[in-house]
């Protein structure tokens, strides 16, 4: 699903953010 990229893909840029 195109949401299911989307939260990934927000998910990802937070972890890198955070981390």
């Amino acid at each position: 699903m195109f949401i299911d990229q989307l939260h990934r893909f927000m998910l990802h840029s937070c972890v890198q953010l955070f981390w």
